[in-house]
């Protein structure tokens, strides 16, 4: 049976080679944008083809010649394969993926990076410096497998290193899968968030208040929750979300689950944050990590945290005086 299999596989692809209509193919990928002087940018046709593109575009071809159950192309290989961008969107998406879960960075991250730092304005390619540690601001481990996967490339210049993407052709499917990604997490911010909310009212019993007041609220009656079962100390309790949660720009970090504790804070507390959904978790590369349940968290946490510092330190001050009759 397994012969037999070969033996027609070897026939499909031969008759395959014979019909395919190369030419056209290689017109599509050969398509560059380029920017004049003006400032624009329009499309013309390119001197060479990357290896990795018609790798990509005929493994597409192929697989989907073979599901189809034909032995060879009669029409224009674009149009059988539906959609050459698509093909290089799902290289590029699993690309990053793939970079992603080897070095624990977030998916958005990396397509930010390649976006704003491998993409001019004009939708051309730009370049980026290799630095010792990182490059345009993400790990080299990152940037060593995007070139290992061939979907950037180095160059050497003046006895610096710089990248660029391998192919003009990368830039409109990027744009287009980043554009997708980014509408997707959208979605799943606003169910993340409707949630939250539900859980925000249902918890702070206020609803006239606004936004702000009411997850603010939320924190505070869930710090007490874990305070309460647990017997954490509330200042570690509110730093931890500061220095594990928040970043210093003001965004959402994460922070990686240990055997016992996760940064710093034992697990047992982490739990209960997470099922009452002030934070959720998140498999990568065999391991949990955890972050705020929604960015629009983090100026109620920052405000509540602060209010609680003043009004420790103003008790403090009250408790200083009526002992030492100052």
């Amino acid at each position: 049976m397994i012969k037999a299999a070969k033996d027609y596989n070897n026939k499909s692809l031969d008759k395959f080679l014979e019909t395919f209509p190369i030419d056209n193919l290689i017109e599509d990928l050969l398509k560059i944008r380029v920017e004049t002087l003006d400032g624009r940018s329009h499309e013309i046709k390119g001197k060479y083809v990357e290896p990795i593109q018609l790798q990509v575009v005929c493994q597409r071809l192929w697989n989907k010649l073979m599901t189809s159950q034909v032995d060879h192309i009669t029409q224009d290989p674009i149009a059988f394969l539906g959609d050459v961008d698509r093909a290089l969107e799902d290289f590029y998406a699993e690309t990053i993926r793939e970079a992603s879960e080897q070095t624990s960075i977030s998916e958005d991250i990396i397509r930010n990076w390649v976006e704003e730092k491998l993409i001019t304005s004009s939708e051309t390619r730009g370049i980026v410096h290799r630095e010792v540690k990182s490059t345009g601001g993400i790990p080299n481990t990152a940037v060593d497998i995007l070139e290992k996967k061939y979907l950037i490339r180095k160059e050497e210049r003046s006895g610096a290193q710089w990248y660029e993407l391998t192919h003009d052709r990368f830039i409109k499917p990027i744009l287009d899968s980043n554009k997708e990604w980014k509408d997707r997490l959208e979605k799943e911010k606003e169910k993340y968030f409707s949630e939250l909310w539900q859980k925000a009212l249902a918890v702070s019993k206020l609803h006239l208040e606004s936004e702000n007041q009411v997850l603010g609220a939320f924190y505070d009656a869930v710090i007490k929750e874990s305070i309460h079962k647990t017997g954490i100390e509330e200042d570690k309790l509110r730093n931890w979300f500061e220095e594990n949660l928040i970043n210093s720009s003001g965004t959402r970090d994460i922070v990686q689950r240990g055997s016992e504790s996760t940064g710093g804070m034992p697990n047992v507390v982490v739990d209960i944050l997470e099922k009452k959904y002030l934070i959720r978790k998140e498999e990568r590369s065999g391991a949990q990590w955890y972050e705020l349940t929604h960015d629009r968290l983090i100026r109620p946490i920052l405000d509540s945290n602060k209010d609680w510092e003043y009004h420790g330190f103003r008790s403090f001050r009250q408790r200083f005086k009526q002992r030492f009759r100052v």
